[in-house]
């Protein structure tokens, strides 16, 4: 009896002692986690973290403080990270500003890598391309008075990042260049937008509005580079009528609608149509 009493006992103290450990860990004092890393937080933080980062970049252009900023992050895909976002941003109906900050954040990692540039007064500039924004040019050491002449005589490399910034969307209203209904099996009931400037080049972060009898979608180009920085697609319905137009104004495509196509073994199907917008 009493070597079952003391296991009684025992077994009593360690579930008290386990009540009493959960009760401070998870109500009395929890763990509080300060200065987490980005690459810790939970997904739905860091889709806020790469949402700010996107608006900051939309605002001020710095690509290399985005850069170095998404790589705390330790996305396996940075770009397809800030792609997939932006399509849920507009599919949420979020912020125009984020999700355009998003796309022409992703256009400008998609497109070049940053350079590390060093130059001498008489001696012509190298460039060498770094794999990651967080690698960094080692920093000088600090100047002594032993060191002070041979600092004066040795250039400072100067970190250079790219020039590519969110342009601005033209004020001048787009002109519908070209319009053009395609029969191919790849781009069933698909509509393509390409959007270019006045030297034909492709114009990233552009807001459009397509509309149909009872329904409205916004989309953006930029969200697929590897096709064109200038690009957009949008899934239509066989059988129904779409209107399009830019959001800064412009010129409207109206009744656009997948085309019947047919194969030569006698197979028919609906094809797609593709739209170039692009200023006067």
């Amino acid at each position: 009896m009493k070597e079952r009493g003391g296991c009684l006992f025992i077994l009593t103290g360690l579930i008290l002692g386990l009540v009493v450990g959960a009760l401070v860990s998870f109500v009395i004092s929890p763990m509080q986690y300060v200065n987490v890393s980005p690459a810790m937080l939970k997904k739905e933080d860091k889709d806020i973290y790469r949402g700010l980062i996107a608006v900051a970049y939309n605002l001020r252009g710095d690509l290399g403080r985005a850069k170095a900023r998404i790589g705390l992050l330790q996305d396996e895909n940075s770009v397809q990270s800030l792609t997939a976002q932006a399509q849920q941003t507009i599919a949420k109906g979020g912020l125009a500003q984020e999700a355009r900050g998003l796309a022409l954040l992703a256009a400008a990692m998609n497109e070049q890598p940053i350079l590390l540039e060093t130059q001498a007064e008489d001696t012509p500039t190298e460039m060498a391309v770094v794999s990651t924004p967080t690698d960094f040019p080692t920093l000088p050491p600090l100047k002594t008075e032993s060191s002070e002449t041979e600092a004066e005589q040795t250039p400072i490399p100067q970190v250079v990042f790219p020039t590519i910034e969110p342009r601005p969307i033209p004020s001048d209203p787009f002109m519908l260049k070209d319009r053009k209904s395609l029969c191919d099996l790849e781009m069933m009931n698909q509509l393509q937008v390409f959007v270019i400037d006045k030297a034909g080049k492709p114009i990233p972060g552009v807001e459009i509005i397509v509309t149909w009898q009872g329904g409205e979608d916004h989309f953006f180009t930029g969200l697929k580079p590897q096709v064109d920085l200038g690009y957009a697609d949008f899934s239509m319905v066989p059988g129904e009528l779409y209107n399009l137009r830019l959001a800064n104004g412009g010129d409207s495509a109206t009744r656009i609608s997948p085309p019947n196509c047919k194969l030569d073994s006698g197979m028919e199907y609906t094809g797609g149509v593709k739209l170039i917008f692009g200023l006067p």
